[in-house]
């Protein structure tokens, strides 16, 4: 990309050893097994969600997916911006996400939002046809859009294959050149969003989907929005913590325990399942080195801050 051979095998080390050291031997795993709740069950519903669970006891639902694409993306491959398999480095990065169980989350992921899909997608199609409310019919027929489906025209298997897809992809977080800020999709520039880029798209796709939902009167995503920071991030939190105790084999401190209890729940859960993705980082950040809740408050309202929002 431009480098001189040297530069791109240290970019490629690099890469690599953030992803093994950060992802695959870190904290990833944890919160990445609740991802669901900032993600399909936030823009479905746990009722759909859970429906959807269900019909992978069902071989044919599991071989649809499959030849669908939507189990085909790796994460990993986009962490170290090449094949994990191509080079020894890689191939040791790629052992130790699979020995952590982060590749098997994210193939667990991936199946249960395109499993989802498909059960959300038959919903909205009758919601879009037969509902006798206005504004729930264009809510549903949004949300079709969104996955590149005709509310009008039938939903046959190729239909559904290709909004299976297109809707796991966005679920997961999966790149998208459209999508994604220029900077971002440059290869030059790869290695300085290694990790951030999934925090702009985890905002953007919870944005989407508050705004969506808002625009026709339906406020159930964010009170599960509401669940997924608290409830989703105590448990995230928690399971951190006793990792940690068990790898180190000493109680773990906690700066900020002279925080209000409520207030310190909160940072929590926002940073601990990735609600408002880096801006969780930053804010926690903040108050783990000691500064104040008001000015670490007053931090995210800074100028450059907001100057990085959309």
């Amino acid at each position: 990309y431009s480098f001189s051979p040297k530069g791109k095998r240290l970019a490629e080390a690099v890469m690599a050893w953030e992803t093994s050291t950060k992802i695959a031997l870190g904290t990833a795993t944890i919160p990445n097994t609740s991802q669901f709740m900032i993600s399909s069950a936030l823009d479905a519903g746990y009722w759909r969600f859970f429906r959807g669970i269900v019909s992978l006891a069902n071989p044919k639902v599991r071989d649809a997916i499959r030849k669908s694409g939507a189990t085909e993306y790796s994460m990993l491959t986009e962490l170290l911006g090449t094949s994990a398999s191509t080079k020894p480095i890689g191939k040791t990065t790629d052992f130790l996400a699979t020995w952590s169980g982060f590749k098997g989350i994210n193939k667990i992921n991936q199946f249960t939002a395109a499993a989802t899909a498909r059960i959300f997608m038959k919903d909205l199609h009758k919601i879009s046809n037969k509902s006798p409310i206005k504004a729930r019919r264009e809510w549903a027929q949004d949300k079709l859009s969104r996955m590149g489906v005709r509310h009008s025209n039938p939903l046959t298997d190729s239909v559904i294959s290709r909004g299976t897809n297109r809707y796991a992809r966005d679920m997961n977080l999966q790149k998208d050149v459209l999508k994604d800020p220029l900077i971002m999709n440059n290869p030059r520039a790869q290695w300085a969003f290694q990790f951030k880029r999934f925090g702009y798209r985890q905002a953007k796709l919870i944005d989407n989907v508050i705004r969506e939902d808002l625009k026709r009167g339906n406020v159930a995503s964010i009170l599960r929005l509401g669940v997924a920071g608290y409830a989703g991030g105590t448990g995230v939190s928690i399971a951190k913590k006793y990792m940690k105790e068990w790898l180190s084999g000493e109680p773990s401190f906690d700066p900020r325990t002279e925080l209000p209890e409520d207030f310190e729940d909160l940072i929590e859960g926002i940073a601990s399942v990735g609600a408002l993705g880096m801006f969780g980082d930053f804010l926690s950040s903040a108050v783990s080195v000691g500064d104040s809740p008001t000015k670490a408050m007053a931090f995210m309202i800074s100028p450059p801050v907001l100057s990085s929002v959309d």
